[in-house]
């Protein structure tokens, strides 16, 4: 076997150990999210309102960690519009840890793109349309424990108030 062709296969056997040590850690994890269906647009809202979205973490290991979770939120005609972290997160083993989301994001963390941004200046709320919510999440250290756990949720415009009385006239 030429030097090569012992360099790539020494270099597939330490991918195939890799994944397989990235698949044990990730199923000692279970990680959920739920996002209201729809959601008010009101950027506000989602700042004070605890009930937008929440994530259930268990941890299936044998000791407590600390975990960060990163959110990403995907506007299915425009791509990304805004990213965040949360404070470090205390899990305890086997025990479901349900978290709000005024607590799996830290809003001063957040970063939206040029064009978002502007808009949530603007107006102070999200555009209508489909979105993903989703999640990564992380020790303390940086070791991906779960990856692109994601939630579907819709913004829709409340329609605007029309007079119903007095009658014309």
């Amino acid at each position: 076997m030429n030097r090569h062709a012992s360099v790539a296969k020494r270099l597939g056997e330490l991918l195939i150990v890799l994944s397989l040590n990235a698949t044990a850690t990730w199923a000692q994890w279970d990680v959920s999210i739920f996002m209201q269906p729809f959601p008010s647009p009101y950027l506000s809202d989602w700042e004070h309102n605890p009930t937008i979205g929440s994530l259930t973490i268990t941890n299936n290991t044998s000791s407590p960690t600390d975990v960060l979770v990163y959110l990403t939120l995907t506007r299915n005609s425009s791509g990304v519009i805004a990213t965040g972290n949360s404070n470090l997160i205390s899990t305890s083993p086997g025990v479901p840890t349900q978290v709000n989301s005024d607590r799996f994001i830290d809003w001063n963390t957040v970063t939206y793109t040029t064009g978002m941004r502007d808009q949530a200046i603007q107006t102070g709320r999200l555009p209508e349309g489909e979105y993903n919510a989703c999640v990564i999440m992380k020790d303390a250290g940086g070791t991906v424990l779960a990856a692109n756990v994601c939630a579907p949720f819709t913004i829709v415009y409340p329609n605007p108030p029309s007079l119903f009385f007095p009658a014309e006239g």
